[in-house]
């Protein structure tokens, strides 16, 4: 399912992604490679939804004269 250009399914992933790393000891090596993990799960939404914007905009500007 797709809301956004969005996949539902990321944000159930950064959830439990988030848990994990609420459950580490702040500072340890393992809650930096949690946090990195988390990191990486917000950077792949964001440029997911930049590029679902950039992608309507594109297809607006092509199909109507104008806006």
């Amino acid at each position: 399912m797709r809301k956004s250009g969005i996949r539902v399914g990321s944000k159930a992933n950064r959830s439990g992604e988030q848990q994990k790393l609420s459950r580490k000891e702040k500072g340890s090596n393992n809650w930096e490679r949690q946090r990195k993990r988390v990191a990486k799960v917000h950077q792949r939404i964001q440029d997911r939804r930049k590029d679902f914007i950039e992608k309507l905009t594109t297809r607006l500007a092509h199909d109507f004269d104008v806006i």
